[in-house]
């Protein structure tokens, strides 16, 4: 298990600065959360948004850390 999070933690650093597109499946104001298309819901982690963001539509994110299994971004269009 010790080695598996290791490499998930690995995985999830990697992604850091990356644009991606995000899927939102659920926003607030000015937050959001949703999933890149490798990211099955209510199995894998999601990425949690910051920004404006349409449920239902994908926008377009840049990728800023990771929180356990999670990745934090902000939105950029």
């Amino acid at each position: 298990m010790q080695a598996q999070q290791e490499i998930m933690q690995e995985a999830l650093a990697n992604q850091v600065g990356r644009e991606v597109d995000v899927l939102v499946d659920s926003a607030v104001a000015e937050t959001g959360r949703g999933r890149l298309w490798s990211q099955a819901p209510e199995i894998d982690g999601g990425v949690w948004l910051k920004g404006a963001a349409r449920v239902g539509q994908f926008s377009r994110a840049r990728i800023l850390g990771a929180r356990d299994v999670d990745l934090e971004a902000e939105v950029i269009a």
